[in-house]
């Protein structure tokens, strides 16, 4: 029975020693990674190296700008207002207008409706396209004859989407996944 005593400081002790080895090896790898870059950008400051890599993280304006891109096409969408200009590119403009077109034809709406942002992030950036991660909160449901068949306009559900974005003169929309999605328990 004593040696549970002197067996658990052991195994703690180890336990401890191989997750610092595990995050030491994470930390070199950083540094080495940090190294090359640094090398990589000779004659470059790594003001200018750090500056270059967040420019589109940290810029609020333009992920304003998309958000606000994405919230006009949605309240289009849900009000069957075809006229995409400005918001869609043309192929992503040809999918919705026939989408809304066949859903008239049903008799079938839809819905997604009081958005509430929660975050917003670029995650890839080149000159002409972008991806825009958004997550929110919102009501999603469907309609058939203004009868409700799957979804809810009670309770909220969370959803990451991930929105494609072309430069076209101005950040257009060429596509929207959906890619996660949770009920959100409304118990307090």
């Amino acid at each position: 029975m004593e040696w549970i005593f002197v067996f658990i400081p052991i195994l703690v002790c180890l336990i401890a020693l191989i997750i610092t080895s595990i995050f030491q090896s994470k930390s070199n790898k950083k540094y080495k990674e940090v190294l090359n870059l640094v090398k990589n950008k000779e004659g470059k400051t790594l003001n200018e190296i750090s500056s270059s890599v967040n420019e589109y993280q940290n810029d609020t304006k333009l992920m304003e700008e998309l958000y606000s891109t994405y919230l006009e096409f949605q309240n289009k969408f849900n009000n069957y207002d075809d006229n995409f200009d400005g918001l869609l590119c043309d192929d992503a403009k040809d999918y919705y207008v026939s989408k809304l077109k066949s859903n008239e034809e049903k008799r079938y709406k839809d819905i997604k409706d009081k958005i509430d942002l929660i975050s917003y992030t670029i995650v890839e950036y080149k000159s002409d396209s972008l991806s825009f991660r958004l997550k929110i909160n919102c009501f999603e449901y469907k309609l058939i004859n203004d009868k409700i068949i799957s979804g809810s306009n009670k309770e909220k559900v969370e959803q990451v989407l991930i929105i494609t974005f072309v430069n076209q003169d101005k950040w257009l929309i060429k596509s929207i996944e959906k890619a996660y999605e949770s009920k959100i328990d409304n118990k307090i």
